[in-house]
């Protein structure tokens, strides 16, 4: 279905549906960032493999997408999944706690971007 389009739009809308979830739910946001990831039976529990199987999501796009020679074939995709899911959650973060507003749609299309211009082959 995703694969007629471009890698950049690929990536902004998972980028915009990930954060459209986290700002409707800000309760969800809150114990996943800070008590599941934080707590010390994380790693090995089920609640980790849904979150890495909900990332590989990401890590196929970005396969898929040096496969069509969009993405530079020198490009780490767990390193960029841990780099996006990151700066997800810290603007989340932020925003779940009254520090700031968090526009979707433009920082999706910022954050792709950004990210774009690093990784893609023609920026």
């Amino acid at each position: 279905m995703f694969r007629k389009y471009r890698f950049r739009d690929r990536l902004e809308a998972l980028i915009r549906r990930h954060l459209e979830v986290f700002v409707s739910d800000t309760d969800l946001c809150r114990l996943f960032i800070a008590e599941v990831r934080g707590a010390s039976d994380y790693e090995g529990s089920a609640i980790r493999e849904m979150n890495r199987r909900y990332t590989s999501v990401l890590i196929r796009i970005v396969k898929d997408a040096v496969k069509t020679g969009e993405v530079r074939p020198d490009v780490n995709p767990k390193l960029l999944r841990d780099v996006l899911f990151g700066a997800i959650e810290h603007l989340a973060w932020r925003y779940v706690n009254g520090r700031g507003q968090l526009r979707v749609a433009q920082t999706a299309r910022e954050l792709a971007a950004m990210l774009a211009i690093g990784i893609c082959v023609d920026g």
